[in-house]
């Protein structure tokens, strides 16, 4: 087995600090690499992302983290994780100005799928449109909102205004 769906956060100035910080989390002795020996559920080096979150207008620039393992046979691995542009993360997709961009786009995907998928066994099995509709409701539409409270901007109106 392997950790999966895991993540260190770390809020610090300057950014490099930052990543002095998780670099110490993850190798020395009794942080991230032990903890996941000792309960025999090894972190998949390959899964690693690496992700900086900026209040500026641009994403932060920053070298890869090099992770240096240590085996239980004595010998080290070592892991280079680049910085992501954008990593999903149990559904979510985020990127480093947290706009959550990519997680509308994915919603509109996946709505867009549904339609057509609904309409094409509408049209060639002979469905009732009732039955879609309840497919429509009960499968496909509880799917697009998912964390919807964390990427979702709610439309509302300023009392005293004309809605445009």
């Amino acid at each position: 087995g392997f950790v999966d769906k895991t993540m260190f956060i770390v809020t610090r100035k300057p950014l490099n600090k930052c990543h002095t910080i998780l670099k110490d989390i993850m190798e020395h002795t009794g942080d991230g690499f032990t903890w996941s020996h000792s309960h025999n559920s090894q972190f998949e080096l390959m899964k690693l992302a690496w992700m900086n979150f900026s209040r500026r207008n641009s994403a932060p620039v920053s070298a890869p983290l090099m992770l240096l393992k240590h085996n239980s046979n004595g010998s080290h691995t070592v892991q280079m994780v680049n910085t992501g542009i954008v990593y999903k993360y149990l559904g979510i997709h985020f990127d480093p100005l947290l706009s959550y961009k990519c997680q509308v786009e994915k919603v509109i995907l996946k709505a867009t799928w549904w339609m057509a998928w609904l309409w094409h066994i509408s049209k060639n099995t002979g469905i009732p449109a009732q039955h879609i509709k309840q497919l429509w409701n009960t499968v496909a539409v509880p799917a697009f909102p998912y964390a919807a409270d964390i990427w979702y901007i709610k439309v509302h109106t300023i009392p005293g205004q004309k809605n445009r």
